[in-house]
């Protein structure tokens, strides 16, 4: 069986979360409706910065090529 999903696990809290992969027929994503909300949030900025690191590890998983990567993620307020 083919789950077809990402894996997020984060070590120092010990929790996972699962998001799984869209399937359509031509490969697109499906169409989201738009929000109703008309309410406008001010306040601060939040610059986000990610930084990707690839190990080069890779295993055969379900069929599926699953490679490991380090994710590192830096908010920084205004």
């Amino acid at each position: 069986m083919r789950l077809r999903q990402n894996l997020k696990i984060n070590d120092r809290t010990k929790r996972y979360l699962t998001t799984p992969f869209y399937e359509t027929g031509d490969n697109t994503l499906p169409s989201v409706q738009p929000s109703t909300k008309t309410e406008k949030e001010t306040g601060g900025t939040v610059n986000c910065i990610y930084t990707l690191t690839d190990t080069g590890e890779r295993q055969q998983m379900f069929g599926l090529t699953a490679r490991r990567l380090i994710v590192k993620q830096l908010a920084e307020t205004d």
